[in-house]
């Protein structure tokens, strides 16, 4: 699966417990729905765990939940 979902969910080392079948999808979408805001000049991502859902995919984020052997 070439999608950004599918290619996340598909890599060996990435904790499949945070990054679900629910969540990548859910967590992208939320990201979308924040870019799409036309018009918008405050738009601004947290960053932090709970923030928001662009947070889940920053490297570090992405780095804490891999194996270490990846």
């Amino acid at each position: 699966e070439k999608s950004i979902a599918g290619l996340i969910q598909k890599h060996a080392g990435l904790d499949k417990r945070s990054y679900s079948k629910k969540n990548v999808p859910h967590w992208l979408s939320k990201i979308r729905q924040i870019l799409d805001q036309e018009g918008q000049d405050d738009i601004l991502f947290k960053m932090t765990e709970d923030g928001d859902a662009l947070y889940k995919f920053s490297i570090t984020r992405l780095a804490l939940k891999t194996k270490s052997r990846f």
